[in-house]
């Protein structure tokens, strides 16, 4: 939504930390602020882990005035995930997939099809990727997006 008019605060030197918080502000906009409705200034669970939960102020902006997490950060280079293929290969994935969809999950790499395993061996890959991008082993990158939906209840297509 484009919008005629900003938001505008005044950056408080009262300490460096609060100084600094300013630049971690992110606002929703003016168009929410007119809204009745309290929904869109709920803090929702995807938003866990990027947007502060205590850190609104109170008032009309309450919600809709955020700031980042601690340890949220901006990604501006795209990542090298040349290699997360041969990565994939270590752990026993196979490209060719089954006739039976129960048997065969589809692992994706920025939208493209990798390869495909079993939904045991995708638990696994997820499990290890996961371990590694947090350990900061086999060049897994941090801000790598891993995502693993179980095959229960229709899986990714309920």
């Amino acid at each position: 939504m484009q919008q005629a008019t900003g938001f505008t605060v005044v950056a408080e030197k009262i300490n460096f930390y609060r100084f600094i918080a300013h630049f971690r502000m992110v606002h929703r906009g003016t168009f929410f602020a007119q809204l009745k409705t309290t929904t869109v200034r709920k803090l929702l669970p995807e938003s866990w882990g990027f947007m502060c939960p205590v850190h609104t102020p109170d008032g009309s902006p309450c919600g809709l005035l955020n700031h980042l997490a601690h340890k949220c950060l901006i990604s501006t280079n795209d990542l090298d995930v040349a290699h997360i293929p041969r990565v994939l290969a270590q752990l026993g994935i196979k490209t060719e997939s089954s006739a039976e969809v129960t048997e065969s999950v589809c692992i994706q790499l920025n939208g493209r099809v990798i390869c495909y395993c079993t939904p045991k061996q995708a638990k696994m890959i997820h499990d290890t990727l996961r371990f590694w991008k947090v350990e900061g082993t086999h060049d897994i990158p941090k801000e790598l997006e891993i995502g693993y939906i179980p095959n229960m209840n229709g899986g990714q297509y309920p």
